[in-house]
């Protein structure tokens, strides 16, 4: 199907199916603005693998959310660089809180290994519970 109309009223289109539940539409916005965010999500992230990682997600979350999605008059590029940008976000918090845990942990586990084993199926509950909190599976 060709599109047809300005690129605004296009996306319009494709934002109203998309919300209505046609996969298809929302495959159209996918192609349309996975280079986009991916190339946003490398210059936030500064790893391949990673940018293409919360790319997917990106565009999972938005597909969960795309009932929500509210015409504010911005374009539609616009609510998904947000849902890039607090990915991008919660993933620096997660992976910094991670690495402060773990070298305070190890510091704590040269000084008494009793102490790093009662911790570590604590850590491993927390992890799931932040997890579960994120919709993502445990590592």
């Amino acid at each position: 199907m060709a599109d047809t109309g300005t690129p605004s009223a296009m996306e319009g289109i494709l934002v109203e199916g998309a919300k209505a539940g046609d996969r298809e539409a929302f495959g159209k916005l996918y192609d349309r603005y996975v280079m986009p965010v991916y190339r946003h999500m490398y210059c936030l992230v500064s790893d391949r693998q990673l940018a293409e990682d919360l790319t997917a997600q990106t565009f999972l979350q938005a597909l969960q959310a795309i009932a929500r999605c509210e015409e504010r008059g911005l374009p539609f590029r616009a609510w998904l660089m947000r849902i890039a940008n607090n990915l991008a976000i919660n993933h620096s918090r997660v992976k910094r809180n991670q690495n402060s845990y773990r070298n305070h942990g190890s510091s704590r586990a040269i000084s008494s290994p009793e102490v790093f084993c009662e911790a570590k199926p604590r850590e491993e509950e927390v992890w799931r519970a932040v997890h579960s909190l994120g919709g993502t599976s445990v590592r």
